[in-house]
Order: structure tokens, then sequence, then C-alpha cells
């Protein structure tokens, strides 16, 4: 993984912007998908800044991370999501605390 640069990070504005630079999958608008699931049980919308999610109390925000974990999409419908998904969330989560820690 290489770092990223001063400008990647300035260009981080809103959770969109953080939401797409990590690929999280889904839209805001559809709750069955990652990134809708993520962004409606924290109350969030892709237009609002990230030093927002610094306002949502840690053992919230673990609670939401553990319970829309699962609703990453597979590749085929049923299938349990793959590595690849798990570490974009992964990824999205701990960039998402690092920006507001």
């Amino acid at each position: 993984m290489t770092e990223n640069s001063n400008a990647d990070m300035a260009s981080l504005v809103t959770i969109g912007d953080v939401a797409d630079f990590i690929s999280m999958d889904g839209t805001d608008a559809h709750t069955e998908t990652y990134r809708g699931a993520f962004f409606k049980k924290l109350g969030l919308t892709g237009a609002m800044k990230v030093g927002v999610i610094g306002l949502i109390k840690q053992p919230d925000f673990e609670a939401v991370i553990d319970s829309v974990k699962v609703m990453v999409p597979a590749a085929n419908a049923g299938d349990p999501p793959t590595e690849r998904n798990l570490a974009v969330a992964e990824l999205g989560i701990g960039y998402c605390m690092g920006i507001v820690a």
C-alpha cells in the first residue's frame, strides 16, 4: 500500500469523498448496500463533512460497524462477504477513525 499524498488527504472533505476514496460498495440511498446501511444507521449523508464522525460516541459507532458488517454485498446473492468486502469495510472504518482522531 502506498502512502497517500497531502493532496489526497485534502480532497477528502465529505463523508461521501471518503466512501468513494476507499471504494465503499453501494450508494447512499440504497440501504441494502453496505454504504447505504452504514450511512443510515449513523444518520449520515455523503454530503456531510468528515468531522461529524467525531461527534459519534465510540461504542455507538462500533455497534453500527458490527451490525452492518454482514451486509457487505457479496459476489452472488446469498454468498457470505468476501475478504475484499470485509477489508474495504475495515479500511473505511480505520480511515474515518484516523481522520477524526
